[in-house]
C-alpha cells in the first residue's frame, strides 16, 4: 500500500522522534492540517496506519514504528497468492 503524505510525513516526524510518537505530539505538530477537531482526525490517522501496518499501538495514545514489513505468503491449503 502506498503512503499518503500525510501518513509519511507523520512517519518522518516519528523517525525524528526517535520511533516512537504519541497522539499528542502528532496532533500538535501537524494541527494546522484540520479546521477543526484535529484530534479527532489525526487520531483516526494513526489508527488506519496501525492498520495498515506502518505504526504499532504500545498502549493509548503512543505509537512506534512497526518493523519491516512482512512478505504475503500463502497458506498451503491455497493454490495461489492472491
Amino acid at each position: 500500500m502506498k503512503l499518503t503524505p500525510k501518513q509519511a510525513a507523520i512517519l518522518r516526524e516519528c523517525k525524528n522522534l526517535g520511533g516512537t510518537i504519541t497522539r499528542k505530539e502528532a496532533v500538535t505538530r501537524f494541527r494546522r492540517w484540520h479546521y477543526a477537531n484535529a484530534d479527532k482526525y489525526i487520531g483516526e490517522l494513526l489508527s488506519g496506519m496501525v492498520d495498515a501496518g506502518f505504526l504499532t499501538r504500545v498502549k493509548t495514545g503512543t505509537y512506534k514504528l512497526a518493523k519491516a514489513g512482512r512478505a504475503a505468503t500463502a497458506e498451503s491449503n491455497q493454490t495461489e497468492l492472491f
